[in-house]
């Protein structure tokens, strides 16, 4: 059995520029990103027995890669090859600063895809009448449903329900970070919503976008460069916190995480679980307060004591 070594994160170094890969460059790169898998991912065997996976297949991934028009192209195929290890600890991603946005968000609810956030500062009830509960059936002709399928390469989860609500939370927040071609969305996004009275409506909502697109890699950087030019983009944390003898190992490595914040459903990241108004009168809390970094606890349960811990987050920068 291989040495487990956790693989949190395929990073493809990019900058905006006009110039493409060669084709000898993909497969360069894309033969990188398997020998990483090739040499760390312990549960290798599992994988090829339970999903039919061979990470050492890769003749059809390169004759893709082969066939591929442009980096972007390249890029989702390497985001696809991840994807299919099923692994929720893994994910392929970009150099990117751009994401767009809708002002609301929707998750799965009983198979129903229902809006359950409304930011009413920019989407005032007067001119968008649905509310919270309501059903979003489609964005741009396409409905929910197949775009959460689309997306399923982008929100791989440790079982299909939670990659399905993962998904679902892409369909309003777009980060080029992991969805390669998201800059490409238009200035608008028409949603249709089922009321709670079975009425469809539809919507024109302007997207949120910031920050800047990749749009190809151009020619390839060197390490040193890349890694520097990665730096100068991210706030340095303060001195005082890499100051901490603790912090030490972590120092050089502190700036090499994904750009933009992951946002998936509500609560995603937060001390509190969104359920936390809702646990049990036997509930006991231990941790949770604001400077604390876990939410736990214990309850009573037929006649047994059970104990609750949330991590948060596991991103060292949180």
């Amino acid at each position: 059995m291989r040495q487990f070594a956790g693989v949190a994160a395929a990073l493809a170094w990019a900058a905006v520029c006009p110039a493409q890969l060669t084709r000898e460059q993909k497969a360069a790169d894309f033969g990188q990103l398997a020998a990483l898998y090739a040499k760390n991912f312990a549960p290798y065997e599992w994988k090829r027995e339970a999903l039919k996976y061979d990470l050492f297949d890769l003749a059809p991934w390169l004759e893709r890669i082969a066939r591929s028009k442009d980096d972007l192209e390249f890029y989702e195929i390497c985001a696809e090859y991840v994807s299919r290890f099923e692994s929720a600890h893994d994910v392929f991603s970009i150099f990117s600063s751009f994401s767009a946005e809708l002002p609301f968000s929707a998750d799965i609810y009983d198979g129903k895809v229902l809006i359950d956030f409304i930011a009413r500062s920019r989407l005032p009830a007067a001119e968008y009448r649905f509310q919270t509960g309501d059903e979003l059936v489609s964005i741009d002709g396409k409905g929910a449903g197949e775009l959460i399928r689309e997306f399923a390469r982008y929100g791989i989860a440790s079982n299909p329900r939670s990659a399905g609500r993962s998904a679902a939370g892409l369909l309003t927040f777009r980060p080029q970070w992991l969805i390669p071609r998201a800059h490409e969305i238009g200035g608008t996004a028409e949603i249709t919503v089922r009321r709670a009275s079975g009425e469809l409506e539809t919507y024109s909502i302007p997207w949120m976008k910031y920050g800047e697109p990749v749009l190809s890699a151009g020619p390839v950087p060197s390490p040193r460069a890349a890694r520097r030019a990665a730096a100068e983009a991210l706030p340095a944390p303060g001195e005082e916190t890499l100051a901490r003898p603790y912090m030490k190992p972590l120092a050089g490595l502190w700036r090499q995480r994904r750009f933009g914040p992951p946002r998936a459903v509500i609560g995603e990241g937060a001390l509190r679980p969104v359920f936390a108004s809702g646990l049990p009168e036997s509930w006991r809390q231990r941790l949770g307060r604001p400077t604390d970094a876990f939410y736990s606890g214990t309850y009573q349960s037929d006649g047994k004591r059970i104990g609750f811990l949330r991590i948060p987050s596991f991103d060292p920068s949180s």
